[in-house]
């Protein structure tokens, strides 16, 4: 089991890596294109009602 948890870290980290190019010109666009924070949270309800905050762009204002 052990593998199995470095293969998941290490993918997640190789993900985050590959990603972070992409998040961070996605948050000099929308700083650019408007106004405001880059990014807002908003609670949502999921699951068996379970509610939960979202971090999401700002890609609409």
């Amino acid at each position: 089991m052990a593998s199995k948890r470095v293969l998941d870290i290490v993918t997640s980290l190789l993900g985050l890596a590959l990603s972070l190019p992409i998040t961070i010109v996605a948050a000099i666009l929308v700083k650019a294109s408007s106004r405001g924070p880059v990014l807002f949270r908003q609670t949502r309800v999921g699951q068996d009602g379970r509610v939960f905050k979202l971090i999401k762009f700002r890609t609409m204002y």
